[in-house]
C-alpha cells in the first residue's frame, strides 16, 4: 500500500475557518497534487472523522480514509490511505490497443514494426503473449481475431437488426374532471360512427328557419336528396346534393344541384317560373346570390355535417367550462320517438355560441333529425330568441341513389337546357 502525506493550508483571507488539504502523491514516478476542501472549525476528533471526504484519483484507485489530525500552533497534516494498483494494469488503461494502428498506417505490410508494437504491449501486459496478432495487408490496422470477426460481421451486407421487444402498454389514467357533456359527445361519436358505416343516402324533407343580418327568416321547406360521401370497392362516391324548394310561396319550384368536384364545385340553380326560369345558373356555392337568405353554404347540409358540428361545439364548449346538460326521452318529431339533449350557457362569454340549444335524437335511426340554438334573453326572464332551427322529416335511409338524382338532364327535374 502506498501513503500520501498531505499539508494542511489556511485560507486565502488567513483564518482557519475554512480551507483545503493538499495532498501529495508519488505514483509511476510522477508527481499528482490534489485539492480537498476540509472544514477547519470541527476541532472534535469524532466529528473530523465524519467529515472526511472521499476522492478519485484515477478510475481503480478510491480514497478509503481520511483521518485529520490538529496541533496546537501547526498546520494540520492528512494521511490517505489508496489501493495498489499494479503497473502493467495502469498501463493497460493508459495505452490501448488501437494505438497499433498508429505505427503501422500507411504501411502495406510491415511485419518488424507491429512486432516491436507487439512486443512493448506484452512487456507493458496491455496484451497476452499467448494470443496470435492478425496482420491485414493494406490495411491501417492490425487487430486480434476476435476484433476481425466483428469487423467482417459489420462490413457484411445486408444487416440484420433485432427490433426492441414490444413494451406492453401501460393503461391510461384520465386526470380529467368528468363534465356534463361526456355522455353526449359520447354518443354523437358513436352516432357518427354508425352513420358512415351503414348509412349511404337518405331523402327527407327539411324544413328550417335561421337568423341572418338580424333578421329571423319565414319557415322554409325543400325536398333533399343525398348522397354520403364514401369510398369503397366500387370507387369513390363524391358528395352530392339535390334540394327542391316547396315553400314559401315567393321561391317554391326552385331547384339546385350541388356535387362536391363536379362542375367546377359550382351549384346549379334554377328559378320557377318567368324569364329568370328559363336559363340555369351556375354559382360559387359562398358568393353573395348563393348566400342570399343563407346562413351556411350548401355543401354544410346534411345529418352528417349536423353531427360533426355538434360534436365540434360540444367538445369546445367542454373545454370552455361548466355548463347544464338535460337528457328527455319520450318526445316525438312528426309522431316519431325520440330523445332530446338539451345544453344551456348561463354565462354569455367566448366561445359560446348560444344560451340553449336542443339536440333530437331519433330512437330507430340513432341520427339527429332536429336542432335548435337559442340567444340569451336580452332581459331577465325574457324569452330567448330562435337563432337557428333545422327539422329532418319523414327521412329514408338507402334508397339506393345514382348519380342521375344528381344531374341536371334528369327528365324528372326542370332545369332548363
Amino acid at each position: 500500500m502506498r501513503w500520501i502525506l498531505g499539508h494542511a493550508a489556511k485560507s486565502i483571507d488567513g483564518n482557519r475557518s475554512g480551507g483545503y488539504i493538499l495532498s501529495t502523491s508519488f505514483d509511476l514516478g510522477k508527481t499528482r497534487v490534489v485539492a480537498l476542501p476540509y472544514p477547519w472549525n470541527v476541532r472534535d476528533k469524532e466529528d473530523r472523522m465524519k467529515y472526511g471526504y472521499e476522492f478519485k484519483r484515477s478510475t481503480k484507485a478510491i480514497v478509503t480514509a481520511l483521518m485529520i489530525f490538529s496541533f496546537s500552533g501547526m498546520e494540520s497534516v492528512g494521511i490517505c490511505q489508496t489501493e495498489d494498483i499494479p503497473r502493467a494494469e495502469t498501463r493497460k488503461t493508459r495505452e490501448p490497443v488501437f494505438r497499433v494502428s498508429k505505427l503501422i498506417r500507411g504501411k502495406e505490410s510491415r511485419p518488424e514494426i507491429l512486432s516491436k508494437a507487439r512486443r512493448r504491449l506484452v512487456k507493458n501486459g496491455a496484451v497476452d503473449s499467448s494470443l496470435p496478432t492478425t496482420v491485414v495487408p493494406n490495411s491501417e490496422v492490425a487487430i486480434m481475431p476476435e476484433t476481425a470477426a466483428v469487423t467482417a460481421s459489420i462490413d457484411a451486407t445486408p444487416v440484420e437488426v433485432k427490433p426492441a421487444p414490444a413494451l406492453e402498454p401501460k393503461p391510461v389514467v384520465s386526470t380529467r374532471t368528468p363534465h356534463p357533456l361526456d355522455r353526449a359527445v359520447n354518443d354523437a361519436r358513436t352516432a357518427l360512427t354508425e352513420m358512415r358505416t351503414d348509412v349511404r343516402d337518405y331523402t327527407a324533407v327539411l324544413a328550417k328557419r335561421e337568423l341572418v343580418d338580424g333578421s329571423l327568416s319565414a319557415p322554409s321547406y325543400m325536398a333533399i336528396k343525398i348522397r354520403c360521401p364514401r369510398e369503397d370497392q366500387n370507387g369513390k362516391t363524391p358528395f352530392s346534393i339535390y334540394m327542391k324548394f316547396l315553400r314559401p310561396k315567393n321561391c317554391a319550384g326552385r331547384e339546385v344541384i350541388w356535387v362536391d368536384g363536379r362542375n367546377n364545385n359550382k351549384l346549379s340553380v334554377h328559378e320557377a317560373g318567368g324569364i329568370i326560369g328559363m336559363r340555369t345558373f351556375h354559382l360559387d356555392p359562398t358568393s353573395w346570390i348563393a348566400m342570399k337568405g343563407q346562413k351556411y353554404p350548401i355543401y354544410e347540409a346534411g345529418l352528417e355535417n349536423l353531427i360533426v358540428k355538434l360534436i365540434e361545439k360540444a367538445e369546445r364548449d367542454r373545454e370552455a367550462g361548466p355548463c347544464i346538460v338535460n337528457y328527455k326521452e319520450d318526445v316525438k318529431i312528426n309522431k316519431r320517438p325520440c330523445s332530446v339533449i338539451e345544453l344551456i350557457h348561463n354565462e354569455k362569454k367566448q366561445p359560446y355560441e348560444f344560451h340553449k340549444a336542443k339536440v333530437y335524437i331519433d330512437n330507430e335511426f340513432n341520427l339527429p333529425v332536429r336542432f335548435a340554438a337559442y340567444d340569451w334573453p336580452e332581459t331577465p326572464g325574457a324569452k330567448p330568441k330562435l337563432l337557428e332551427e333545422y327539422t329532418y322529416y319523414n327521412v329514408r335511409i338507402n334508397v339506393g341513389l345514382t348519380d342521375v338524382d344528381f344531374d341536371p338532364a334528369n327528365p324528372a327535374y326542370r332545369f332548363p337546357n
